[in-house]
């Protein structure tokens, strides 16, 4: 038996995309899905200023979208969320979330506000029993969406994400001559790196020990100080929200935000290496970006950048994929027609008055390419987005015809 290699990994992952059998779900946002699509082991970094929808973004793209791609095959995927909200309690989570499926299903504008009782818009009957309708629903999503609501520490994040790896698959690491499996109740009795392979180093032929074992049937290697984990179900992901990591806390690191925030970021990173979980980390923009000087220089060039991240310089660079979300119409980032890449921004105001505009500008990705923007209709009431046509393509009329009639 040969090592396993990381190139024998990827004949495995070759293998399976050429059978078709690679999982993965579909970029919700059609003209991203050149860029990326949602993946096991792949870190997401979300950033914007307050007000902009980052929340709603991450709910609509992680949460919302995929479930209702995937709720017909939930017997043959396993795909879950641990959902940390710090910044909001779990029920006005859950209202949100209602709020976006009447929109979705019925065309119902209705803000989290209104379904809790506290706007100016009260619940009809006929509403009433669309909203009990999705009983159902709601209690399944619940079941694969954990909402944690409240700060919590650093190490209790890394004990809930480790004791769920262990309870969707089998986990083995190894030192310099023994190995063994981590289990939810201790580890297992350690057996031996019995085999030895001579591996050349420059002109040196040098010893490497390693096992061979069986996982369900699987055969799989282990070589010295590795690790090798199997999940129960090959198609399997798992997503980490966490939305707030600026209030997480910090007690343990003398209440230091930075310090906090790359533990927190050490963490993610582990899980995503170790148990090809996918973290979506929601981060706040610093000051810069509404920088008066900054506006003045960039004008309609405007838009996100990574200096921006609060907090989360380190996290920047452990990200696979970092989305800046911008409202050009609050920074003021138009030229003088009112246009903001080729986007008229007065054609995309709510009866109301707000935008409906936003842009999510891709800064970093390590799967395809980055460096573009991408122009998104907004429906803050309803927690939903969705891509624009591009500036020239016709249909965007329609679009704006759309906001006009307040829709």
């Amino acid at each position: 038996m040969a090592i396993t290699t990381a190139f024998a990994e990827f004949l495995e992952d070759f293998e399976d995309g050429k059978q078709g059998n690679a999982f993965h779900i579909p970029n919700p946002y059609t003209r991203m899905g050149a860029a990326f699509t949602l993946r096991p082991q792949m870190f997401t970094l979300v950033g914007s200023t307050s007000g902009v929808g980052k929340s709603s973004f991450i709910d609509d793209m992680f949460v919302l979208k995929p479930w209702r791609m995937l709720v017909s095959k939930s017997d043959m995927v396993h795909w879950e969320v641990m959902y940390y909200s710090m910044e909001r309690h779990k029920r006005l989570k859950v209202a949100r979330w209602l709020a976006w499926l009447l929109f979705i299903d019925h065309g119902i504008l209705i803000s989290a506000t209104d379904l809790l009782g506290y706007g100016e818009n009260k619940i009809s009957d006929s509403l009433y029993k669309i909203v009990k309708g999705y009983g159902d629903e709601m209690e399944r999503l619940l079941e694969l969406v954990t909402i944690y609501d409240g700060r919590i520490t650093v190490s209790q994040l890394r004990d809930m994400l480790v004791e769920k790896a262990l309870s969707l698959g089998r986990y083995f690491v190894s030192d310099s001559d023994q190995y063994w499996e981590i289990t939810r109740t201790g580890t297992s009795v350690t057996s031996q790196l019995d085999q030895v392979k001579q591996v050349k180093r420059g002109k040196k032929l040098v010893p490497v020990k390693f096992a061979s074992f069986d996982v369900d049937g699987q055969t799989k290697t282990i070589t010295s100080n590795s690790f090798v984990y199997v999940p129960d179900n090959p198609h399997t992901l798992v997503q980490v929200v966490l939305d707030g990591v600026g209030l997480i806390d910090t007690t343990a690191y003398g209440g230091n935000v930075k310090k906090a925030v790359d533990a927190v970021t050490n963490v993610l990173a582990d899980v995503r290496d170790r148990f090809k979980f996918s973290p979506v980390m929601v981060s706040q923009f610093n000051r810069g970006i509404a920088d008066s000087q900054r506006v003045k220089n960039q004008g309609s060039n405007q838009g996100p950048q990574e200096s921006d991240f609060k907090d989360s310089g380190n996290t920047y660079q452990a990200a696979d994929l970092v989305i800046g979300l911008f409202d050009p119409y609050k920074h003021k980032a138009y030229d003088k027609d009112g246009f903001f890449a080729g986007y008229d921004l007065d054609r995309m105001k709510a009866p109301r008055g707000f935008s409906r505009f936003r842009s999510a500008h891709i800064l970093k990705n390590s799967f395809g390419f980055a460096d573009l923007p991408y122009g998104l209709k907004y429906v803050g009431e309803s927690s939903y987005f969705e891509t624009l046509p591009l500036p020239s393509d016709p249909r965007i009329y329609d679009m704006y015809a759309e906001i006009a009639a307040g829709k």
